[in-house]
């Protein structure tokens, strides 16, 4: 694959400086500056705003490097992700409860129960599976919960 010296220059960038590459160009470069985003993990914190923004976005296409992103970056992200299951998108809502769930941090348990109960099926789902993936006391007295209470309606 020949990657242009325009976009390989780019990569070499800073966090903050790739946070600004992705509110241009077009989805291959967005889909690049995101993967290495991805590389840089943690470290890439200050470009939480920016994915959050392409976790918003149309792009189905680019909503999943956000995902892959947003999961390297780990513990940061988990607020700014917490605060997108309120988005009225249910696919963006879907996203961000699959994110919590890479992440696997008991931060979020309450917020994924919470949408346990989601208008929407595969968010429903989507936030039963982020449970799952969460291995702590909390995150299975939820699922206990909700199951118990699927079981009697």
């Amino acid at each position: 694959m020949v990657v242009n010296s325009d976009l390989g220059a780019t990569l070499r960038f800073s966090p903050e400086v790739l946070a600004q590459q992705l509110l241009q160009g077009g989805d291959v470069r967005k889909a690049a500056v995101m993967m290495r985003l991805a590389e840089m993990g943690p470290m890439a914190e200050p470009a939480i705003p920016a994915l959050i923004e392409v976790l918003k976005g149309q792009s189905n296409y680019l909503r999943g490097y956000a995902v892959i992103a947003l999961r390297k970056i780990g513990f940061a992200a988990i607020d700014a992700v917490i605060d997108v299951l309120e988005d009225e998108n249910a696919q963006v809502r879907y996203r961000a409860a699959k994110v919590l769930g890479l992440i696997g941090h008991n931060r979020a348990v309450p917020a994924l129960t919470k949408i346990l109960t989601d208008s929407d099926a595969l968010v429903q789902h989507a936030a039963y599976m982020a449970l799952r993936h969460i291995h702590s006391p909390d995150a299975q007295q939820a699922l206990k919960k909700y199951f118990f209470a699927t079981q009697v309606e």
